[in-house]
């Protein structure tokens, strides 16, 4: 942290929006990078589609390895959850457009997102088994669970 803000990574493949992801975490008063030479010099990562799969699963694994903490949501929170043993299940039905997610109290990231956030719909992750140190952070309006930390 510099100051008492938190540096969140937010990776992303070139073209994908983060406006949503950006959005709420500068709202939040963190600071935030696309991308960096040292990822490790950062406070946490949020890893959503937009970073796509190979780079999701290789930065989860080096936070991981750091014991740095890791928030996940949609396509991203099933490629961590398989870095770590986890099983693939059915997804739930996607969301269509923007959605109100809601995050648990002892989850790394509430005091960056707050009790509720909008995220920007589409892939809700399908999730049988968690993996080693996987745990459901956010849900939907509905129940389903579609963010996860590490």
């Amino acid at each position: 942290m510099q100051d008492g803000v938190p540096r969140i990574l937010l990776p992303r493949a070139e073209g994908a929006d983060l406006s949503p992801y950006a959005a709420a975490l500068t709202a939040a008063g963190a600071t935030w990078a696309d991308e960096t030479d040292d990822p490790l010099t950062f406070d946490g990562l949020l890893l959503t589609s937009a970073a796509g799969e190979e780079t999701a699963k290789m930065l989860g694994k080096r936070f991981a390895d750091h014991a740095l903490p890791i928030f996940a949501l949609g396509s991203a929170a099933l490629w961590l959850n398989e870095i770590f043993g986890g099983k693939r299940g059915d997804g739930a039905p996607g969301t269509v457009g923007r959605h109100r997610l809601h995050t648990r109290a002892d989850s790394l990231f509430y005091d960056l997102y707050d009790t509720a956030f909008l995220a920007p719909a589409a892939t809700r992750p399908g999730i049988a088994a968690c993996g080693w140190g996987i745990c459901p952070a956010t849900w939907g309006e509905d129940g389903v669970t579609e963010g996860f930390v590490h």
